[in-house]
């Protein structure tokens, strides 16, 4: 593929119409969307079933006391400097280190944008323009990341979640399938896609920050048979100083019926660009050629394509973060995850079990009268 093809796929991928001499390009492949892909809707009935969406909240009740970050962080450290270069996993940590979260509902907020999944199911397959949409929401899923520095609580073996999003019509099923490391596997699903994955996080002390590396896969699939595959990136808490949280590395994601691929480079910080902290970019590669256009962006603010004459159009922008009261920091659609719905509270047996999550929270903010009703 020469550059001047390369460039009209880029060009395709934004919906431009591009003009090659000697050939033609149709728009079209571009617009039309595949009557298989928009027929998934009548086969999945669940998706009516959970219609209309329920009223969600939209903040976490008013801490009871004022957090001292600053006592916090000092029993942390006073606990890791005896772990330096030891697995974390084993460590007990205070309880006010965890935030009212599972790691099964954790692990739930890699679906935050799944619209982005939804906007890609309508591209053709293994095309760049379905490849741009997957990309983007691959680094959406660490947008919910950002000043978040408590642990999830650790579910039971063999303890779900089950979470139904009808505003962009997903649902997901997370379970623990192994106690001792902790391993989560995740399914979930929307009109024309699937979505899996395991993970096993691998935490260690290493002076000035804990570093989590991630063990397992992610793999997408959409109804058409098109299949893509990547893995998540290091990540690492920063506890000295200002607490912040970085990824790093590359993520490759992989085409399984082509030779697409997508490199995705999380930038490490440093103190020469701190201003320009959390930067994302990509390339990609058609067989052994580059294509012109780039991803660039940051894994907490937004994600735009640049083409080669020098525009850019945004592919993905992080939802409004609700104002913090404490340093339980959630993000919008995963607040959902704790909040007993009507729906749900009609079909649910008050026990302990069932008021588990429900429970964290309460006790976070010493308000445990309120803990079961």
């Amino acid at each position: 593929m020469g550059l001047d093809i390369a460039g009209a796929e880029c060009r395709q991928a934004l919906g431009i119409k591009a003009h090659i001499p000697g050939k033609q390009v149709d728009e079209g492949f571009i617009q039309a969307e595949s009557s298989e892909s928009s027929s998934g809707y009548s086969d999945k009935d669940w998706i009516r079933e959970m219609h209309p969406p329920p009223a969600r909240r939209d903040s976490l009740p008013p801490p009871k006391q004022k957090d001292d970050n600053s006592s916090i962080w000092s029993i942390m450290w006073s606990i890791l400097k005896e772990s330096l270069g030891k697995d974390l996993t084993h460590i007990t940590l205070p309880f006010f280190f965890n935030e009212p979260l599972s790691v099964l509902q954790k692990s739930m907020e890699d679906l935050e944008y799944a619209d982005l999944l939804n906007k890609a199911a309508s591209k053709p397959p293994q095309s760049l323009e379905r490849m741009l949409y997957v990309a983007a929401f691959a680094v959406s899923s660490y947008s919910g990341t950002n000043n978040r520095f408590l642990k999830p609580f650790n579910p039971l073996l063999g303890e779900t979640f089950e979470f139904e999003y009808p505003e962009q019509n997903w649902r997901g099923l997370a379970e623990k399938v192994v106690h001792h490391p902790t391993i989560v596997a995740m399914h979930g699903e929307g009109e024309s896609w699937s979505y899996e994955a395991d993970a096993d996080v691998r935490a260690k002390f290493w002076g000035r920050s804990v570093e989590l590396v991630p063990v397992g896969l992610i793999r997408l699939r959409f109804d058409d048979g098109d299949e893509y595959q990547w893995a998540k990136v290091t990540s690492s808490l920063h506890i000295l100083g200002k607490p912040h949280i970085e990824h790093s590395g590359i993520m490759k994601i992989d085409n399984l019926q082509s030779t697409l691929i997508a490199r995705i480079k999380f930038e490490a910080s440093s103190r020469l660009s701190w201003g320009e902290s959390h930067q994302v970019s990509g390339e990609f590669v058609r067989g052994k050629e580059k294509l012109p256009c780039t991803l660039a962006g940051a894994w907490d603010k937004e994600v735009h394509v640049n083409m080669p004459d020098g525009s850019k159009r945004k592919l993905w922008q992080t939802y409004p973060m609700p104002k913090a009261e404490s340093r339980q920091a959630v993000p919008a659609p995963p607040m959902s995850f704790t909040d007993i719905t009507h729906m749900i509270s009609k079909h649910m047996c008050v026990t302990i079990a069932a008021q588990y999550y429900k429970l964290g929270p309460m006790l976070l903010n010493k308000t445990y009268g309120k803990a079961f009703f």
